[in-house]
């Protein structure tokens, strides 16, 4: 019996792993012949000056994260996970983690102190914490759900929120000190996989968006300080999106990722209780209807610089609100490729991606006027 689990098990993540490499295959072959990416002018507030491309990566990218201090990056490549310094905008590889048996498809990072989890493929979670000498250890635990795709701390650090494929978002107890997770309790209302998740300010309100049409939840905490579904966001567009964002305590946005003329990203505001789309707030981004967006490179809110990174298809926009309240793309760089993967530093200096199509690194310095 023990060994037909063990074959269930492996023809599981053969499956997945050749999923992945399929995905990975049908990208390449739909994308354009690479160019250096362009920097789009049109009176930009922010510039982006590239600083280095010349680390290349071959195996798949999913996703960045940053230290608080942005001396570590973090990366993943296919099963293993790369740990690099960061200064001045040149990046060093300082160790390659394994652990993971399938493709690492998000990570989460502390702000505060070295220690980071890992979400796989392999249907299991892990917490890596720095050791002395640039040297790290892991626990893992079974994420009690399908493939891992996102990851969300709050801000204590005592609550991680994990969204799944199996439409699953799931809630586990945080313990850095004892390299402990403890499962809490599962929120259950999607109908697709679970693409993103973001908590309101006041950590009252949690937003998530799944691979489907009118799929984005609010989730309000309850008397027992749980998360509890409230309702399922009218919109006025039936499309559907793979990345949703809280702003502020009563705003969040949402972007379109279908492979139609439709681009924007949708702001919702609270009224009367209930989110609704305050459409003249709407930001029109390049409209591609070949390709879709896909869920990696989470968007990225930095309130301090008034800065908000959005990879939508093949752009990165960097969008920021106007005294009027409305938002503006205050600089945009073409990747001229859809899996496109990066993040920024906590303090909005550097922007960090890795493409599909070059396989590179590529780390811009923002220059802001």
């Amino acid at each position: 019996m023990d060994n037909f689990f063990e074959i269930v098990k492996f023809l599981s993540q053969f499956q997945f792993l050749g999923r992945k490499k399929m995905e990975q295959k049908n990208l390449y072959e739909n994308s354009q012949q690479y160019k250096q990416p362009t920097m789009i002018k049109n009176e930009n507030d922010i510039n982006l000056n590239l600083i280095d491309q010349s680390v290349q990566q071959f195996d798949l990218c999913s996703d960045i994260v940053f230290n608080c201090s942005g001396t570590i990056m973090v990366s993943t490549n296919g099963l293993n996970i790369e740990v690099w310094s960061f200064e001045n905008g040149k990046i060093n590889l300082i160790n390659s983690l394994k652990g993971h048996s399938n493709y690492v498809n998000c990570l989460v990072y502390s702000q505060k102190q070295d220690i980071f989890l890992s979400g796989s493929g392999d249907k299991t979670i892990r917490i890596w914490i720095k050791q002395e000498q640039n040297d790290w250890i892991s626990s893992y635990y079974p994420s009690n759900s399908g493939y891992v795709q996102c990851l969300l701390l709050n801000k204590n650090e005592d609550q991680l929120f994990c969204g799944n494929e199996d439409k699953s978002i799931k809630v586990w107890q945080v313990d850095f000190e004892k390299k402990q997770l403890n499962f809490l309790y599962s929120l259950e209302k999607h109908e697709k996989s679970v693409e993103a998740i973001s908590l309101n300010q006041s950590e009252s309100k949690l937003v998530s968006c799944a691979d489907g049409y009118d799929q984005i939840i609010i989730w309000e905490r309850g008397s027992q300080n749980q998360m509890v579904f409230k309702y399922i966001v009218n919109q006025s567009i039936y499309n559907y999106g793979r990345k949703v964002k809280f702003l502020k305590e009563n705003q969040f946005i949402w972007a379109t990722a279908s492979n139609t003329e439709i681009a924007k990203i949708y702001v919702f505001q609270l009224q009367n209780g209930v989110f609704e789309e305050n459409q003249e707030q709407t930001i029109e981004l390049i409209s591609n209807n070949y390709i879709y967006d896909e869920h990696q490179f989470p968007i990225v809110h930095i309130k301090e610089q008034n800065l908000i990174l959005v990879r939508h298809k093949t752009h990165i926009y960097l969008i920021r609100e106007m005294n009027n309240g409305q938002y503006k793309i205050a600089g945009q760089l073409d990747c001229e490729q859809n899996y496109t993967v990066g993040t920024l530093t906590n303090n909005g200096s550097h922007l960090v991606y890795w493409n599909l199509q070059n396989k590179r690194y590529s780390i811009y310095e923002l220059e802001y006027k």
